[in-house]
C-alpha cells in the first residue's frame, strides 16, 4: 500500500508570510486524512488545489 505525505504548514500557532501553523495531508490509497490542522490550512489545501 502506498501513501504519501504532504506537509502544508510546519510553523507554531501564529502563521508568517511565509510560514503556517502545523497541517499535515496524508494521502493512502487515494484516502485524504489531516492531521494536526492548525489556523488556515482551509488556504493551504485551495493553494495547492488539494480537493
Amino acid at each position: 500500500m502506498s501513501f504519501e505525505l504532504t506537509i502544508l504548514g510546519c510553523n507554531s500557532a501564529i502563521p508568517t508570510n511565509h510560514r503556517k501553523p502545523t497541517a499535515q495531508l496524508l494521502n493512502v490509497a487515494e484516502r485524504f486524512f489531516l492531521i494536526d490542522c492548525g489556523e488556515g490550512t482551509q488556504l493551504q489545501l485551495r493553494k495547492y488545489k488539494i480537493r
